[in-house]
């Protein structure tokens, strides 16, 4: 039944936390203009190098949502968050690194399936 992958449904059901955490971070900088120079730019890089290897969209978007969890979990680093603001939770780096990590996983689960779905092209 699952001979090709999971369906694309349940990517991207599964892949709607990452990116609902990545928005939430994206709001709570204050500083959506720098971003919205930033993450456009690496969707465009991770597309192209999609189409270059010639993987099929449908399986390739966990990747999207991990490129999207990786970038917002870093930038969020890289800026200060103010105290006030609900996210982090935890109001400690250490999760945001837990976030890009697990962006990274999404990331490979995304090319893995891609890989996948190319061999039964």
């Amino acid at each position: 039944m699952f001979s090709e992958g999971i369906p694309l449904p349940v990517k991207v059901i599964a892949s709607v936390p990452p990116i609902m955490y990545g928005v939430m971070l994206f709001l709570a900088t204050g500083t959506p203009r720098v971003w919205l120079g930033v993450i456009p730019v690496v969707f465009v890089l991770v597309f192209v190098l999609m189409s270059y290897l010639e993987f099929p969209f449908a399986s390739f978007w966990p990747a999207f949502a991990g490129v999207f969890l990786v970038t917002t979990g870093i930038l969020a680093t890289m800026w200060d968050i103010p105290e006030s603001s609900p996210i982090p939770f935890t109001h400690s780096p250490l999760e945001l690194w837990v976030g890009a990590f697990l962006g990274c996983l999404y990331l490979v689960w995304g090319i893995a399936a891609a890989r996948r779905a190319a061999l039964y092209v």
